[in-house]
C-alpha cells in the first residue's frame, strides 16, 4: 500500500529530543481539501534535522503509518520517509480560489440595466 499526502505546510515544530537520542520533529500539512484537514506528519531521527522546509512551501510526502496499543487505548502516527518539496508552493495550485460564475465576471457597462 502506497501512503501519501501532498500539500501546504501550515506548522513546523521545533525538534524535540527523547531519552536514548531519539529526535522527531512535527510538520503540519494542509492537504488543501474542500473542509479543513490539518494532518501532523513526525519527521524521525536523522530526518528531523535533515527537514529544511519552510511554511507556505508545498510539499509531498511518502508515509508511514504506525499504530499502537498502550493501556488498552490505540493511537496513531504518520510518520514521513521520504519528501519533495516546492518552495513557496512554485508550479503547484493545492487550493485553487473558485473560478467566477460568468454573471459576476462582466462589468458593470455591460449590465442590460
Amino acid at each position: 500500500m502506497n501512503n501519501e499526502i501532498k500539500g501546504k505546510i501550515i506548522k513546523i515544530e521545533d525538534v524535540q529530543e527523547f531519552s536514548g537520542g531519539f529526535k522527531k520533529r512535527t510538520v503540519v500539512i494542509d492537504d488543501g481539501d474542500q473542509w479543513p484537514n490539518p494532518v501532523p506528519v513526525e519527521f524521525v531521527k536523522e530526518k528531523a534535522d535533515d527537514f529544511n522546509g519552510q511554511v507556505g512551501d508545498v510539499i509531498r510526502c511518502d508515509l508511514n503509518i504506525r499504530g499502537r496499543e498502550w493501556n488498552d487505548r490505540y493511537f496513531v502516527n504518520v510518520q514521513c520517509w521520504r519528501w519533495e518539496i516546492e518552495k513557496g508552493g512554485d508550479n503547484v495550485d493545492v487550493d485553487p480560489a473558485p473560478e467566477p460564475s460568468p454573471s459576476t465576471a462582466q462589468d458593470d457597462e455591460e449590465m442590460p440595466f
